[in-house]
């Protein structure tokens, strides 16, 4: 993860970097790290809170039925993208994704065969997955 932003160009440990470039820990000297800052060679990014999840409330498939969820923002971004694309692409981002709730809200809204099946086949394969643990 990125601890500094480059104020100028330079290089660290073999790596080059621009102005904005985003800076590992890792690759800053500890010992020169307040001469860089001072210098204006870098700027250190404060420290992060775990990624916050946003609530979503969907229409479930009854009349008047509202499921809500807890997302993080990479996981509501892969919804929306499972559901622009073609059948075959989102078959295969379907396989990819961790979050079985995820796949459900997917499942909720998705009307083709092909990406229905591919949506059951992937939530049934990951509940026999959490059973062999």
């Amino acid at each position: 993860m990125a601890g500094y932003i480059a104020g100028r160009p330079c290089v660290f440990r073999g790596g080059k970097y621009l102005i904005g470039d985003l800076i590992p820990f890792e690759a800053v000297d500890p010992s020169r790290e307040k001469v860089l800052i001072d210098s204006g060679h870098i700027t250190k990014l404060p420290e992060l809170e775990e990624p916050q999840k946003i609530a979503i409330t969907i229409s479930g498939k009854q009349p008047g039925e509202k499921i809500k969820f807890f997302f993080l923002p990479a996981e509501i971004q892969q919804i929306f993208n499972i559901w622009h694309m073609n059948a075959e692409d989102a078959n295969a981002a379907i396989k990819a994704v961790k979050n079985k709730e995820v796949l459900e809200v997917v499942k909720q809204k998705e009307t083709r065969k092909g990406v229905l099946e591919g949506l059951n086949l992937a939530l049934s394969t990951e509940g026999e997955e959490a059973g062999e643990g």
